[in-house]
C-alpha cells in the first residue's frame, strides 16, 4: 500500500491549524472595530482647524484673500478677527457661528475687527493686541464659513510674521422658516432650534442655531448644506419639529401650529 501523503510542516493552506485560525479571527475582529476608530480620529481631528500658539499677542495686520471653490475673487464678504482664551470645541462653534460663546460671566471670545474683500478678494485686518490667539472667520451670507486660527508667536515665544491667510468659500444653504397659525390669529413669540444630524466639526449632531423670535419669519444663513432637525416652539405651547435636507442657496420651510 502507497504510503499516506502528508501535507509539509507548515500545513495545509486550505485548513491551517487552529491556533492559526484564531489569529486570523482575533485580526479580522481588530479590523473591524479598529478601522471605523481610525477613520472616527481622522475624520474629528482633520476637520478641527489647526491650532495657534498661545500668548501676548503683538497686533498687527493680517492680509488674505477670499475665493469661491472655482477660484474667482469673492467681493464684499465679510472677514472677522475674534480674540480667543481657550481652544475647545464650543469656542470654535461659536467664532464659526459669529457669536460669542459665553462661559458664566466670562466671554472666551471677542470680537476685535472686522472688513468686507475688496473687489480682487483681498482683505486686510488690523488686530490689536491681545493675550490669547486670534481667530479669523471668512462668509456668511450666501456663503459657509471658514475659519483660521493664528498666531505671531512661534515655538519660542518669539514674534514672527504671519502668512497671508487664503479662504476658499463653498456655497452655503439659507433656511427661511415662515410660521403661520392654522387659524390665522397672531403668531407672536416663541422659541426655535436648528440642529445638524449629519454633524459639524467632526463632531455628532450639533445645534448651530437657536433663539428667540417674534413674528412670522425666521431667516438663517451661511449653514452647510446637509440634514437639519428644525424645532419651532411659542410661548403659548404649540410646537413644530421637522427635518429638511438643504441645499445650496434658499430653501424655505412652511411651519403651520
Amino acid at each position: 500500500m502507497p504510503a499516506e501523503r502528508r501535507p509539509p510542516h507548515g500545513g495545509d493552506p486550505a485548513h491551517p491549524p487552529a491556533a492559526v485560525r484564531k489569529l486570523l479571527v482575533l485580526a479580522l475582529i481588530g479590523l473591524l472595530v479598529g478601522v471605523p476608530t481610525l477613520l472616527l480620529i481622522s475624520i474629528v481631528t482633520t476637520r478641527l482647524p489647526p491650532e495657534a500658539r498661545l500668548g501676548s499677542q503683538p497686533g498687527g495686520a493680517v492680509l488674505g484673500h477670499v475665493v469661491d471653490v472655482d477660484g474667482r475673487p469673492l467681493t464684499d464678504v465679510l472677514v472677522e478677527a475674534w480674540g480667543g482664551t481657550r481652544r475647545d470645541v464650543e469656542g470654535r462653534r461659536a467664532m464659526l457661528r459669529g457669536i460669542w460663546e459665553l462661559d458664566g460671566d466670562r466671554r472666551s471670545l471677542e470680537r476685535l475687527a472686522f472688513t468686507r474683500t475688496a473687489a480682487d478678494g483681498s482683505f486686510r485686518l488690523e488686530v490689536p493686541a491681545f493675550e490669547g490667539y486670534y481667530g479669523i472667520a471668512a462668509g456668511g451670507g450666501t456663503w459657509q464659513r471658514a475659519y483660521r486660527e493664528v498666531s505671531y508667536l512661534g515655538p519660542e515665544d518669539e514674534v514672527v510674521e504671519l502668512e497671508p491667510l487664503e479662504f476658499e468659500l463653498a456655497p452655503g444653504s439659507t433656511l427661511e422658516v415662515d410660521v403661520r397659525r392654522r387659524d390665522g390669529r397672531r403668531v407672536g413669540r416663541g422659541r426655535y432650534e436648528i440642529t445638524s444630524r449629519s454633524g459639524f466639526l467632526g463632531i455628532g449632531a450639533t445645534t448651530l442655531q437657536s433663539g428667540e423670535f417674534e413674528g412670522t419669519g425666521i431667516r438663517l444663513e451661511a449653514l452647510p448644506p446637509g440634514e437639519y432637525e428644525v424645532e419651532v416652539a411659542l410661548t403659548t405651547g404649540e410646537a413644530f419639529r421637522a427635518t429638511v435636507d438643504l441645499e445650496p442657496g434658499e430653501n424655505p420651510l412652511r411651519v403651520d401650529l
